[in-house]
């Protein structure tokens, strides 16, 4: 079956515009717009996926930032989600708030990724490769640049990089001297 997804956001047409985003890259859907909702269905079906706001309004309970929060700690203990042999989703925080601070309370709450609202369609696409969730299309692997720095994309199809994270530090020219 096709992989799934909850959205999680208070503005039903963001939630339409997400959803149409998912089905066109073979994803099925389900919504909601409060925190309860999203809890309750989480308890009921397994998703692969979890897409939800920071901000789900006065009307929820919970935000997204708690949310995503509880789904992370249901790894570490008994998961009250779906089943307990099916692997926890993936959570995806989608805001408009995109600064640093933000991206780094994301982090704290356990976020896999973090896009900007709305995402647009090739944002939408790396993120779910990043994951190993697009249907059809070979995951995209971590590699590091020639400076050593973390990033995402496709390998290079040239020889392959030094993995920096193995390489013995070379001796200190300087300590041997005299």
């Amino acid at each position: 079956p096709p992989p799934s997804a909850l959205l999680i956001d208070e503005s039903d047409a963001t939630l339409r515009l997400l959803q149409r985003q998912l089905h066109a890259l073979g994803l099925r859907t389900e919504t909601a717009t409060q925190g309860a909702r999203a809890l309750e269905l989480l308890t009921q079906q397994h998703f692969d996926i979890v897409f939800v706001d920071v901000e789900l309004g006065p009307a929820s309970e919970l935000d997204g930032l708690a949310l995503c929060n509880l789904i992370k700690k249901a790894r570490r203990a008994q998961p009250p989600f779906a089943s307990a042999s099916s692997a926890l989703p993936r959570v995806v925080i989608v805001s408009e708030r995109v600064s640093t601070t933000d991206r780094v309370r994301g982090a704290l709450a356990g976020c896999d990724d973090y896009l900007p609202k709305p995402p647009d369609d090739e944002a939408l696409s790396r993120c779910l490769r990043r994951l190993d969730l697009l249907p059809g299309i070979e995951p995209m692997r971590r590699r590091r640049s020639r400076d050593g720095v973390p990033t995402s994309g496709p390998m290079p199809l040239g020889p392959a990089l030094p993995d920096v994270t193995d390489a013995t530090p070379a001796p200190d020219a300087s300590a041997s001297r005299p």
